[in-house]
């Protein structure tokens, strides 16, 4: 472990909490072999860890638990720190690690750069690849002479892109002064637009076996191809000139302003002005769409770009101001900057969490374990992630992920500037629905997906019987909180500037499954949510594809949008909420019954509906207890909108309810009231 900043044991601060019956001390400048008191600290986590291992061994825990305090610095981890079941606590023992009062620590998993090493850039040939206006502004850093000598590569990431292992990481980033500089990008701010497609290249998405025949997208076995075809744009800007083809990539929203991807390009032809991809866009390409061109040294000539030759070893820097002072770091780490397996009643409090390509900390099996009032930030995927499945694929995305343990809470935390989201609380067994118990409450959440940009929200909860209360997200590309599963929590949570690249999409979402119900939307206040002008629009809750049986009371939305999008679903109770200014109020459409390109997915037995309706144990006792309706579903005309309760809603200068004809028939639709400046009228029966 190499640690920076060396602190000053002999500062007058405050001595230990005295609820708890032992204290350990470490320091950046302590020494392992030194027994962990205030005047002699470890130098170590691991030690301390250690230290209360043996404690437990010859005494036991000790009633009050243990704290571990961090004299202040940064600590730079070159592997995760490790928590086991044998480092455990007890109920009203836990195992506390902090900062000394009044200190700051970090968790870091960067390399520290030598701001000093910074020097013009003299290499000829790399000059004249940079434009006459930024090459004498630009630094360079031969890393290798820093001690560096893994450079990671660039990564698809994206819709389609990932495998059921989750998240890959991203390649390093590089930070100056605790700002996240981005690789050297055309254009440097914005997008551009999608013109002609020469080749549209194959769409992978319809191959999948939930497209069935009678699907329009649908493609016949023989004529998928293998690997699927990657596609071709018209570029005819003159810059492309001046281009080389080194590990060039660009990110865009390639068919749909909800699915994002990053692909390599595979060849820039400046005779034809054609960019051609690496590999096929998932939904494929559409004339009109989002993107821009990346790692492109010749492109890097605006404040707070960076290019990595990853064959050279030389990194290339447009500094915001002179480095002389500043404090720049390179993330390596690909592991959690903290792993707890298995262990419980463990409370992390108080950290910085920075700087790093993987996860701030997962959290595998265990019970009661904290993580309160830490920051995280500059984090290359998610701050926290519970379970061992961090992108919601494979068999546990239907039935709860797999050991992420019970009860669970983070609190109190501040959050920001990580790549893949937030905070993603697995758990739960849907089979028994035994709730998983896990909390993230009163944590401040923002610009949480500058990598991946959608579906990659504040907070997401998987499994069963989760809570998100009392947060305040803000400013993200696309949705704020994700929900699957059953008899979750979502209140009290604020929620704005969100969906700010996004259409047809919902700062609050889940969808397509008639068995995710018990779930409870309540007290929330959304506001400022207005996307990005498209097709659909954005919603403050968006309950997709014949999603069912949620209970949204209570909350309040301001200059949003939409404030409901509900596409089909049955079994909805819709009450009491207040939209203001919102241009439309609640959109509640027929979808599993009428819309064409809905009804491959309502196939009785191929359709994503009805196959998932049949996983679901809805004989067990469990579950006909909870969910009666489940049992007699498909055979009452289950595509219809049946049962759902819409009333005492106020629309105050508000667009009118659009409700398809099925939910009043088949529904309650009652004392909506509709104000405006001059008049208060029922908006409906």
């Amino acid at each position: 472990m190499n640690h920076t900043k060396h602190s000053n044991h002999s500062n007058q601060v405050n001595e230990p909490n005295d609820l708890a019956a032992m204290a350990f001390y470490v320091a950046i400048d302590g020494d392992d072999h030194n027994p962990g008191t205030l005047e002699r600290p470890f130098a170590t986590l691991e030690a301390a860890r250690d230290a209360v291992r043996a404690q437990k061994q010859k005494q036991g825990l000790p009633a009050g638990g243990v704290e571990i305090y961090l004299r202040e610095g940064r600590y730079q981890r070159s592997a995760s720190f490790l928590l086991s079941e044998a480092d455990s606590g007890e109920a009203g023992a836990a195992i506390v690690y902090k900062p000394y009062p009044g200190e700051k620590v970090s968790l870091v998993g960067g390399y520290s750069l030598d701001a000093g090493a910074f020097e013009e850039v003299t290499d000829e040939e790399v000059r004249k690849r940079l434009s006459a206006a930024a090459r004498d502004k630009i630094r360079q850093i031969d890393l290798k002479k820093q001690g560096v000598q893994s450079f990671g590569e660039i990564q698809s990431t994206g819709a389609g892109a990932l495998t059921g292992s989750g998240a890959q990481c991203p390649s390093p980033e590089l930070f100056v002064n605790g700002e996240v500089m981005r690789l050297a990008r055309y254009p440097s701010e914005g997008y551009l637009t999608i013109g002609d497609i020469v080749d549209p290249g194959s769409k992978p998405r319809f191959y999948e076996a939930d497209v069935l025949p009678h699907d329009p997208n649908y493609v016949p076995p023989e004529q998928r191809e293998n690997p699927p075809r990657p596609f071709a744009l018209r570029f005819e800007d003159e810059r492309m000139a001046n281009w080389r083809l080194e590990d060039v990539w660009m990110f865009g929203y390639w068919y749909f302003d909800w699915a994002d991807g990053t692909l390599k390009v595979a060849d820039l032809d400046h005779q034809e002005g054609v960019i051609r991809s690496s590999q096929a866009s998932y939904y494929g390409v559409r004339t009109g769409q989002r993107f821009y061109l990346f790692n492109l040294l010749e492109e890097l000539d605006s404040p707070g770009e960076f290019y990595l030759d990853r064959t050279s070893g030389m990194l290339y820097l447009y500094p915001i101001e002179e480095l002389h002072e500043a404090r720049v770091t390179l993330s390596m780490l690909k592991e959690p900057l903290a792993l707890l397996n298995q262990a419980s009643h463990v409370t992390l409090e108080g950290l910085i969490f920075e700087e790093t390509r993987g996860y701030g900390v997962q959290v595998i099996g265990g019970s009661d374990n904290r993580i309160a009032g830490c920051t995280f930030r500059n984090i290359g995927l998610k701050a926290v992630l519970l379970g061992t499945v961090g992108e919601g694929e494979g068999e546990d995305f239907f039935w709860g992920y797999g050991d992420a343990g019970l009860r669970h809470v983070i609190s109190g935390c501040v959050i920001h500037d990580t790549g893949h989201g937030g905070i993603c609380m697995n758990g739960g067994n849907r089979k028994t629905l035994a709730p998983a118990g896990h909390v993230a409450e009163a944590n401040h959440i923002y610009r949480y997906s500058r990598i991946k940009k959608t579906y990659c929200e504040a907070i997401q909860i998987f499994g069963v019987g989760s809570r998100a209360s009392h947060n305040v997200i803000h400013d993200a590309p696309h949705a704020a909180i994700e929900f699957r599963g059953n008899n979750h929590e979502i209140s009290y949570n604020e929620i704005y500037d969100v969906l700010q690249e996004s259409d047809d999409a919902g700062a609050i979402y889940s969808g397509r499954d008639w068995t995710y119900r018990g779930n409870v939307i309540r007290s929330n206040y959304l506001h400022h949510l207005k996307g990005i002008g498209g097709e659909v629009g954005v919603s403050g809750v968006y309950l997709d594809d014949a999603m069912s049986s949620v209970e949204a009371t209570g909350n309040v939305f301001y200059k949003v949008n939409e404030a409901f999008h509900i596409g089909g679903g049955r079994d909805h109770r819709i009450e009491s909420n207040q939209m203001i200014c919102c241009p439309s109020s609640i959109r509640y459409d027929d979808r599993a019954a009428t819309y064409d390109w809905f009804l491959p997915h309502m196939d009785r037995e191929k359709g994503t509906m009805f196959i998932r309706l049949r996983e679901a144990p809805v004989e067990n006792e469990a579950w006909r207890a909870s969910y009666p309706e489940l049992v007699k579903l498909a055979d009452d005309e289950a595509g219809i909108p049946k049962g759902s309760i819409i009333r005492n809603n106020l629309l105050r200068d508000s667009g009118e309810l659009k409700l398809a004809a099925d939910v009043v028939k088949y529904g309650e639709v009652s004392n909506n009231i509709s104000l405006s400046t001059l008049s208060a009228q029922p908006s409906d029966k």
